[in-house]
């Protein structure tokens, strides 16, 4: 499984209305793999649901609110609500513009 783990990747976010975001999904999905997790989800999609966990003093949020460039988030993620799924313990780490995770 260690092959599906991301060591690091750029990141870029872009404010994209709901119906651009479609026309941009409809057009790169000749150019990708569709997510084994997706595929026999209706529109492709299956829902991400995290927990992210911060001190008493919100630290973690202040480091991003700030937009300080080298910082972490702790988050417990999972995909759906049945009782037998996992449930992930993730450090996603920014170093300048490299998430690591």
């Amino acid at each position: 499984m260690s092959d599906r783990l991301q060591n690091q990747r750029s990141e870029l976010k872009y404010h994209v209305p709901e119906e651009k975001a479609r026309r941009i999904r409809d057009y790169v999905q000749a150019y990708l793999e569709i997510d084994e997790y997706g595929a026999g989800q209706p529109d492709l999609s299956y829902p991400t649901l995290s927990l992210y966990l911060d001190s008493d003093a919100l630290d973690t949020y202040w480091h991003t609110i700030n937009g300080d460039r080298n910082r972490f988030k702790l988050r417990l993620r999972y995909y759906d609500d049945q009782p037998n799924t996992p449930v992930f313990f993730e450090i996603k780490r920014r170093v300048n513009h490299v998430i690591l995770k």
